[in-house]
């Protein structure tokens, strides 16, 4: 990538607006230390949905526990059967780069999977699906210290990950 090489910053670099979209926060397992308490989860958890969703998928080296994972996500938690995500791979963009829309839609909607991508597969949607039985199931499984995870939001509100990568 231009910049990456030279010295530049990563400011030099012009993005596209529907770049400046992505937010990619580096991949993190979940602490052991409790950093990651429910309470910042379920603060994580509304800022995400008032500000255009927020998706996490397992970091690359967590890969080996994926597909155990989709299988809770998805057959036992239910969370997208209310959420419709669209995920556009704009051409010329960086590997992993990507557009992302979430909006609200009754119809039952099932997970796309992305196989191809280098830092794991399938993306999990996070929004209002969520109940407080749910959250704790999901906070089980993220504290399992099977999975670790990246966080993406489609906004450039960087506060709402204070103190998770931390």
């Amino acid at each position: 990538m231009p910049g990456a090489s030279d010295g530049q910053p990563a400011a030099a670099v012009e993005l596209e607006d529907w770049q400046k979209k992505v937010i990619d926060i580096k991949a993190t397992p979940i602490p052991a230390d409790g950093n990651l308490t429910p309470e910042k989860w379920r603060e994580l958890f509304i800022k995400g949905e008032k500000q255009g969703g927020l998706l996490l998928r397992p970091a690359p080296e967590f890969r080996s526990s994926a597909k155990g994972f989709d299988k809770a996500f998805f057959e036992k938690l239910r969370v997208t059967h209310k959420t419709r995500q669209k995920v556009v791979k704009r051409r010329g963009a960086a590997e992993g780069i990507m557009q992302i829309e979430m909006r609200n839609d009754k119809r039952t909607f099932k997970a796309k999977r992305f196989m191809d991508m280098a830092d794991g597969p399938t993306p999990f949607p996070i929004t209002s699906t969520f109940n407080p039985e749910t959250e704790k199931n999901v906070w089980n499984l993220f504290t399992s210290g099977k999975c670790g995870y990246r966080y993406y939001a489609d906004n450039l509100d960087k506060t709402m990950f204070d103190g998770i990568d931390k």
